[in-house]
C-alpha cells in the first residue's frame, strides 16, 4: 500500500482530479481510517481519508462504509462528507453502512441530499432513521439492524413532527412514506419493542413484497404482538413473502426435555389465523422457538387463504411443538395449492394404513419436504408406500431433521425416520 505521503503526491500531479486514478469505479468501500487501528504503523495515516477522492469519482455507484470510529479525525469527519457531497445524486443507487450506529455524517447527507436513484439501503439504527428513509423516491430494498437500544426511541433521531408523539405510536406516518419499497429485512439483537417501533413507520398501503424478520428469540415480541402489528402495517394487496427466523439468545443453547402437563397447558399454540388476509403469500417460514403447532381448523383454511402458496414452512425448535394434523390434512393442502414447492409442518404420521391412496394421489411435484424424528410414525413401510405415491422420487428432496427428545418413545420414532430416509434415497438412486 502507498504511504499517504505518495497519494499526496498523486493529487498534485492529477490536479486534485475526482477519481483521477478509477475514472470508471462503480463500488467504492470507505477506508478505516481511525488513529486508534494505524497508531504505530504511520503517524500520518489519519490523513489517509483526505486522499480517497483520488478513486472516488462520480460514477459510483455503491457505497459503502464498514467500520467507522468515534474517534476519528476532523480531517477523517471532513472528508467523508465532502465524498457524500460529492457523489452524484442521480447515478448512487446502493448505500451500506455496516457499522454500530449511523454516523452523524451520514444522517446529515441524507436528510440534506436528495438520492433520487438510491435504491438499496443497508444500515444500522434504530426505528429513528426509517421516517428519514422513507423519503427517498426510488429506494426498493432496505436492510436494517436493530442494535441493543433499539428500543429506546431517541427523539432527537425523529423529524420534529415525531418527536411529540409517544415511541410506540406511528398513526400518522405519511401515506407517501417508501413509495417503491418492496424488500425490507429487519434484524435484530434489541428489545423486542424495537421490531413492533420499526414495522409501525410503514404506512398500510405500501409497496413491501418480501419481509424477512431474523434476530435472537429474546429479540422478539409475542407472535400475537408481532402479527397484529404485521396486520396493520403491511398491505394484503402486495405482501407476497414472509420470514421470521430466530436464533438462541447470546450464550444460549437449545437443548430439549420432556415436558411437564403444566408446561404445556402454559404454552399454548401460536394462532396463525392473522396472516389469512395476505391472500398473495407465496412464501411463509416461520422457524422459531415458540408453539408453532399448525391446527385441522387452519390448515383446511390454508388452500383457501393462500392459494398461490408457493413454500411454507411453519418450525417449532421446541418440545412444545405437538403434532395435531396428520397425513390427510397434508393430501388436503396439496390438493388446494397445486403450485406448492416446498412444505415444512409437523404431522402424525401414525395412522397411514395405505388404503387412503387413490389414483388422484400421484399428481404432485414436490419439490422438498421436511421431515421431523420426533413426530409419531408406527410403519416405516407404509409411510414409504405412502409417499412414494403421492411424490416422485424423481423430483421430490426428502429431508430429514433429528428430534431432540430423548425418551424411549421418541427414539424409537428416528430411529423409523430414519430408515423410511434410507429407503427413499434408495428408491431415488434405482430410479437414475
Amino acid at each position: 500500500m502507498f504511504s499517504v505521503a505518495a497519494f499526496q503526491a498523486l493529487q498534485l500531479v492529477t490536479n486534485r482530479l475526482p477519481g483521477a486514478l478509477s475514472p470508471k469505479l462503480k463500488r467504492f468501500v470507505w477506508p478505516a481510517c481511525s488513529s486508534e487501528w494505524l497508531i504505530g504503523e504511520d503517524l500520518h495515516s489519519v490523513f489517509l481519508s483526505s486522499c480517497v477522492s483520488l478513486f472516488l469519482t462520480k460514477s459510483v455507484e455503491c457505497f459503502e462504509i464498514r467500520s467507522y470510529s468515534d474517534n476519528d479525525t476532523p480531517v477523517g469527519i471532513m472528508s467523508l462528507n465532502h465524498a457524500l457531497e460529492n457523489l452524484d445524486p442521480s447515478i448512487l443507487k446502493a448505500l451500506s453502512l455496516d457499522d454500530d450506529e449511523m454516523h452523524p455524517v451520514v444522517r446529515s447527507s441524507i436528510e440534506t441530499v436528495r438520492w433520487r436513484q438510491l435504491e438499496q439501503v443497508e444500515i444500522h439504527g434504530n426505528a429513528g432513521v426509517l421516517p428519514m428513509l422513507g423519503c427517498l423516491p426510488s429506494l426498493s430494498r432496505l436492510r436494517l439492524s436493530l442494535p441493543d437500544d433499539s428500543y429506546e426511541l431517541e427523539e432527537q433521531t425523529l423529524p420534529a413532527s415525531y418527536a411529540s408523539r409517544p415511541n410506540s405510536s406511528f398513526s400518522a406516518i405519511p401515506h407517501s412514506s417508501f413509495p417503491c419499497l418492496t424488500n425490507f429485512h429487519l434484524s435484530t439483537s434489541g428489545k423486542p419493542a424495537g421490531v413492533l417501533d420499526a414495522l409501525r413507520c410503514f404506512p398500510q398501503g405500501n409497496a413491501i413484497k418480501e419481509l424477512q424478520l431474523t434476530g435472537y428469540e429474546s429479540s422478539f415480541p409475542t407472535a400475537g404482538a408481532l402479527f397484529d402489528t404485521l396486520r396493520s402495517h403491511m398491505n394484503p394487496s402486495n405482501l407476497q413473502s414472509l420470514t421470521w427466523t430466530e436464533k438462541p439468545s447470546y450464550g444460549m443453547v437449545r437443548w430439549q426435555r420432556d415436558p411437564s402437563p403444566s408446561e404445556f397447558d402454559a404454552n399454548p399454540a401460536i394462532d396463525i389465523s392473522p396472516l389469512f388476509p395476505f391472500k398473495h403469500l407465496k412464501s411463509l417460514e416461520i422457524s422459531i422457538d415458540k408453539n408453532i403447532c399448525l391446527t385441522r381448523a387452519e390448515a383446511s383454511q390454508i388452500p383457501t387463504c393462500w392459494p398461490e402458496i408457493r413454500d411454507l414452512k411453519l418450525w417449532c425448535h421446541s418440545w412444545r411443538d405437538v403434532a395435531v394434523i396428520d397425513h390427510t390434512d397434508i393430501l388436503s393442502i396439496l390438493r388446494g395449492c397445486p403450485g406448492l414447492k416446498s412444505l415444512a409442518l409437523r404431522f402424525d404420521a401414525s395412522t397411514i394404513t395405505g388404503d387412503e391412496l387413490g389414483p388422484t394421489t400421484s399428481a404432485f411435484r414436490l419439490h422438498s419436504l421436511l421431515l421431523d424424528g420426533d413426530i409419531p410414525i408406527s410403519s416405516p413401510s407404509r409411510v414409504l408406500q405412502f409417499l412414494q405415491t403421492v411424490f416422485s422420487t424423481q423430483h421430490l428432496i426428502l429431508s430429514f431433521v433429528e428430534g431432540g427428545l430423548q425418551n424411549r418413545e421418541t427414539l424409537l420414532f428416528q430411529q423409523r425416520w430414519k430408515l423410511v430416509e434410507e429407503r427413499w434415497i434408495d428408491a431415488c438412486e434405482d430410479r437414475v
